[in-house]
């Protein structure tokens, strides 16, 4: 995580971004952190599908009820659907 994140703050194009939010996101879910992983891919999807926007100021608070946190799944998965229906 920790080389992810320094990576991240040295990116040198939007691809080397665009993957390195991808991995940041599969690695917090390898290590079971639901909210930083959503914050990690949403990133990415707004890159990678900028027809898909998500507003990531959701993802910003320090701790979450579990309404907030299904709240969030929700949205994800709802504008990962949109962004699979919008490509070939």
């Amino acid at each position: 995580m920790a080389c992810l994140l320094h990576a991240l703050e040295h990116c040198a194009n939007e691809d080397q971004q665009k993957d390195t939010l991808y991995n940041l996101g599969i690695s917090c879910t390898n290590i079971l952190d639901e909210v930083k992983a959503m914050h990690y891919l949403a990133q990415w999807l707004n890159i990678a599908h900028p027809g898909v926007p998500i507003d990531t100021s959701m993802f910003q608070e320090s701790s979450y009820q579990l309404e907030e946190v299904r709240q969030m799944n929700h949205v994800m998965i709802s504008q990962f659907e949109q962004a699979l229906a919008m490509s070939p």
